[in-house]
């Protein structure tokens, strides 16, 4: 199983050591989930009818990514059921990877069955990062770590254009203009939201099985 070095989806994973079946991402039908309880990420891999069903360490993860370059991608082996091995800087790693104690949630029964939406906002994360500094809502000991969206569409000659965000914070308030999306751009992420990626991947699986 392998996926591109800049995908942090461990970033997803919860930090609570009470919650120790959040800790790690999970690895199933070509994805890998990661969830912390508030959020959840989902990637695809490329992988092999080979790689077993579970847990992705996510130290073995860390240590592969400083073994790699920009533009390449971790390999991880989760050929074993009890194991996943990799290439770090100090040689082969082999960790464990699904205690008996640990149950992944069901991250299916959370993700939304419409997959084609009447609306769509993109938005720059950097920016809103950056935004979310500025208001003061990252910091641990805020007051609230969290942003109110306000969105607003407008009619024009042109059609119907998104106003401004408004982005409200306890001790003040941000703006983000609208972004332009490419023609490609959207295709891409039609497809992405319009077909769930383990769907298709049961179907590769099926494809890869040799006769």
């Amino acid at each position: 199983m392998k996926f591109l070095r800049e995908c942090y989806i461990e970033l997803a994973c919860s930090k609570d050591e009470t919650r120790m079946a959040l800790m790690n991402p999970y690895f199933k039908d070509g994805c890998i989930f990661a969830t912390d309880g508030r959020i959840l990420a989902m990637i695809e891999v490329e992988w092999e009818p080979k790689d077993k069903e579970g847990y992705v360490p996510k130290a073995l993860i860390k240590d592969t990514r400083a073994a790699t370059k920009k533009g390449e991608f971790i390999e991880i082996d989760l050929s074993d059921e009890k194991y996943a091995t990799a290439q770090t800087k100090s040689g082969m790693m082999t960790t464990d990877r699904n205690p008996d104690c640990w149950t992944f949630p069901k991250c299916e029964a959370v993700i939304p069955k419409k997959r084609v939406y009447d609306a769509r906002v993109v938005m720059d994360p950097f920016i809103m990062l950056n935004l979310s500094k500025a208001l003061g809502t990252t910091a641990a000991d805020a007051d609230t770590q969290g942003v109110e969206f306000y969105l607003d569409w407008r009619d024009f000659n042109d059609g119907p254009v998104l106003t401004p965000t408004i982005i409200v914070g306890p001790q003040g308030f941000g703006m983000q203009m609208p972004m332009r999306v490419s023609e490609k751009g959207q295709l891409k992420r039609r497809r992405a939201i319009t077909s769930p990626p383990y769907k298709r991947a049961k179907v590769q699986r099926k494809k890869k099985v040799p006769v």
